[in-house]
């Protein structure tokens, strides 16, 4: 299988930039816009480390998972980006909290993100 089929979702990244049209928010600080245009993507949801099986709970209806993204190398990512999705099962917001890149055999394969959950 190839990389790109495991691709199964698709993404928008906004970063946060001070440009010459003076984008920024309520109170003044550098807006967040769009980086990326739609990007292939795979959202999955994996373990925090030393949970054993049990999942963080916030209340008494919602278990809280940590979610990840796997990323092409060529997509540019930093840490603090927000990443929206309309995918089934992780559609709304995220902010990047983490950000690794992979390494295949010899060279880079892809890039991996732990992300939080923006509440709107």
């Amino acid at each position: 299988m190839a990389y790109e089929d495991f691709l199964i979702h698709t993404c928008t990244i906004y970063r946060k930039v001070t440009d010459a049209s003076g984008n920024v928010d309520a109170y003044g600080q550098p807006a967040y816009t769009e980086s990326s245009g739609s990007s292939k993507c795979r959202f999955f949801r994996k373990k925090a480390r030393g949970q054993s099986g049990i999942l963080v709970v916030s209340d008494i209806d919602h278990f809280k998972v940590p979610v990840s993204i796997s990323l092409p190398l060529e997509v540019n990512v930093n840490k603090n980006d927000k990443i929206t999705t309309t995918a089934e099962g992780f559609a709304g917001t995220y902010t990047v909290d983490d950000l690794d890149t992979i390494y295949g055999h010899t060279s880079p394969h892809h890039k991996t993100a732990d992300l939080v959950r923006v509440e709107t």
